[in-house]
């Protein structure tokens, strides 16, 4: 098994950690270290990447409960990215077939557009992290449909979200 780590900080991946429970379904678009690491505090762990040649890297040592799936641009991107670019990424989560997630991790594209996109599949006591979140206002219109129920604002960065009611 691989003993890759995500590229956050200690204490971002203590903050996802104690949230993760060994009975949770996590999802995550964008894949690497987190990848590897956090199916380890789950029991199944759902990955979706857009990147082929990432993918082919990532795919090499996975833990056995991680289901790894490569979904390709519909556009080359532009900054910023546009979402026509990457809408069979986003809508991947509805061929997974998993009626609700109990933990999600965003660290792709699209963040705003997955966290708003991922909401029906969501239970009341689901937590959505968003990597990167702290520095990137443009991510900050997920507080429209979620309340930040912890944080690190150090380092990267890292917020866990709860729906709002």
């Amino acid at each position: 098994m691989s003993t890759r780590k995500p590229w956050m900080s200690d204490d971002e991946i203590l903050t996802i950690v104690k949230f993760l429970n060994k009975t949770d379904i996590m999802l995550e678009w964008g894949s690497g270290g987190s990848t590897c690491y956090f199916p380890q505090y789950v029991e199944q762990y759902y990955s979706i990447e857009h990147d082929e040649g990432w993918y082919n890297e990532m795919n090499k040592d996975l833990p056995n409960n991680v289901k790894f799936y490569h979904v390709g641009l519909d556009s080359p991107l532009t900054d910023p990215t546009q979402k026509h670019q990457i809408q069979s990424y986003l809508d991947f989560v509805d061929k997974l077939k998993i009626k609700k997630f109990d933990k999600v991790l965003i660290d792709g594209r699209g963040r705003g557009w997955c966290a708003e996109k991922v909401l029906p599949y969501l239970k009341e006591d689901s937590i959505v992290f968003i990597h990167d979140y702290w520095q990137r206002p443009q991510y900050h219109i997920v507080e429209t449909w979620y309340e930040v129920v912890d944080y690190v604002k150090d380092g990267q960065s890292i917020v866990a979200l709860k729906p709002k009611k």
